[in-house]
C-alpha cells in the first residue's frame, strides 16, 4: 500500500471511525488514531515510529525471546516485538490508558499475534496499588502518572487531560519467568518507579536488557532517578549506553546521560557489557 499526496508518499489510509489503516515500511499494518497528533504523524509520514529502538528490536530480537513492553501505547512495538520472537516467544504489553488498550487489542487480533501476545491493562510501578491515570486526548503518547504541570500545557497548549483510574503492578510479578530479554518502558516519568519494581528480577539476573527514555522534565526527582540507577549499576554489574541511528549500541556512562535533559532510548544492559546482542 503506497499512497501519494501532492507527490508526497504516504503510508496510510482514512478506514473511517477516526482509524488510520497504516502501512510501515518494516512490512507489518496496524491501525492508529487520526486525530493523535503523538505517533500518527510519524507512521503516516515515514511509516516508522522511534527509528533508533525499530532497528534495534529488528536487529536483536530472535525466534523464542520473551518481551515486556511497558508503555505499549496502540502497540507498534508489540507488534514489531510479535512478529520478531514468533509462537514460541511471548510478549507481555502493559498499556495504562483505556482508549490506547482498546486500539491495542484490536491491532493484536488483526495482526493475528494473540497467542504471542499477552495484554494488560495496568500502569507498570513498584507495587500492587489502585492509581491515577492522566490520560492525553491529542498526544496519545503523553499519558502519564504524573500530573501534567503548566510547563506541559505551555508546549501542548490545545491538550485535554482526562483523569482514569488504574491498577498498578511491579514487574516483579514476573519472577516465574525464566528470562526476560528485553524490557521497554516509555511511560512518559514512570519509569523511577517502574525500575523500583523489577529489582527482584536484576537481582536474579533474569533480565537481559531495559531500555528506557530519560526525560529529566518529567522525573519526579532526577537526582532520586540517578542515584537508583548508581545503585543498581554497582550492585548488579549494570552497564549504560544509548542507540544512534542505526540501532546500535553506544556505550556511556551515566553521569553523561544525566548532563542531557532528554534521552530517547538509554540501555541498560543487565549481563555486564554493552553489546548488540540481547
Amino acid at each position: 500500500m503506497k499512497l501519494y499526496y501532492r507527490g508526497i508518499i504516504m503510508h496510510g489510509i482514512y478506514v473511517g471511525n477516526n482509524k488510520m489503516l497504516i502501512q510501515t515500511i518494516i512490512g507489518y499494518r496496524l491501525y492508529c488514531f487520526a486525530d493523535d497528533k503523538s505517533l500518527t504523524p510519524d507512521l503516516v509520514f515515514k511509516g516508522i515510529f522511534e527509528v533508533p529502538l525499530t532497528k534495534y528490536m529488528i536487529k536483536n530480537l530472535r525466534d523464542g525471546d520473551t518481551v515486556i513492553d511497558a508503555g505499549a501505547n496502540i502497540g507498534y512495538f508489540t507488534a514489531l516485538a510479535a512478529l520478531k520472537v514468533g509462537t514460541e516467544g511471548k510478549v507481555i504489553s502493559y498499556e495504562a490508558s483505556k482508549r490506547n488498550f482498546e486500539l491495542l487489542k484490536e491491532n493484536v487480533a488483526f495482526l493475528c499475534v494473540g497467542n504471542t501476545v499477552e495484554l494488560r491493562n495496568k500502569a507498570v510501578y513498584k507495587e500492587e496499588k489502585e492509581l491515577t491515570f492522566f490520560a492525553s486526548h491529542q498526544w496519545n503518547g503523553n499519558g502519564s502518572l504524573l500530573k501534567h504541570d503548566e510547563a506541559y500545557f505551555n508546549h501542548f497548549k490545545t491538550d485535554v487531560i482526562l483523569e482514569e483510574k488504574i491498577q498498578g503492578e511491579p514487574l516483579n510479578v514476573h519472577m516465574d519467568k525464566d528470562f526476560i530479554h528485553l524490557i521497554k518502558m516509555d511511560i512518559e516519568g514512570g519509569e523511577f518507579n517502574a525500575l523500583v519494581g523489577l529489582e527482584k528480577l536484576l537481582k536474579a539476573k533474569k533480565v537481559g536488557t531495559v531500555i528506557f527514555e530519560l526525560n529529566k522534565l518529567r522525573a519526579e526527582s532526577p537526582k532520586a532517578f540517578f542515584d537508583l540507577l548508581i545503585s543498581y549499576q554497582k550492585n548488579y554489574n549494570l552497564t549504560f549506553g544509548e542507540l544512534n541511528t542505526s540501532g546500535d549500541v553506544i556505550p556511556t556512562t551515566l553521569e553523561a546521560l544525566f548532563e542531557k535533559d532528554f534521552v530517547e532510548s538509554v540501555v541498560m544492559n543487565c549481563s555486564g557489557t554493552p553489546n548488540n546482542n540481547l
